[in-house]
């Protein structure tokens, strides 16, 4: 779609609809070459999660393990990340992962028991894939504040 309709904007003598559209294919393939581990934040002083009470549901919560990506040699990448909430696309290296109660649950009592989360890995970003692949219960939607 962003190759046609660039060409299409380059025959018709729009050079910034041509330009943007070219930055849309670099954009898409560098995110092609990636590959990343998703994994729950486990540093000392750091949340590795959060759960919020929804507002048009009240009683009813989500819940989120705080989530990042890292390289194969431990460096966090900034992802462009959409918030659940409000819709809004943040650059951010961290973020909420909404996953199930028991999802959450597990994560919270393995951090409990010796303050380290051993089972920290939650999904896999392979090369050649748009999107990660999840080892958990959860919809994909995630929130950038708490």
């Amino acid at each position: 779609q962003y190759f046609e309709s660039g060409m299409s904007a380059l025959l018709g003598g729009q050079i910034d609809q041509a330009e943007a559209a070219l930055s849309e294919l670099r954009s898409l393939n560098s995110q092609l070459l990636q590959s990343y581990s998703l994994q729950v934040v486990s540093r000392e002083g750091e949340q590795s999660g959060v759960w919020r009470e929804r507002a048009r549901h009240p009683g009813a919560r989500t819940h989120h393990p705080t989530g990042e990506s890292l390289r194969r040699d431990g460096h966090a990448l900034t992802m462009t990340v959409t918030n659940e909430e409000d819709g809004s696309r943040v650059q951010t290296r961290k973020w909420g992962v909404r996953v199930s109660e028991r999802t959450f649950r597990r994560v919270a009592a393995d951090k409990s028991d010796d303050g380290i989360i051993q089972g920290r890995r939650i999904g896999e970003k392979r090369r050649g894939y748009l999107k990660p692949e999840y080892l958990v219960d959860t919809n994909g939607d995630a929130i950038t504040q708490w």
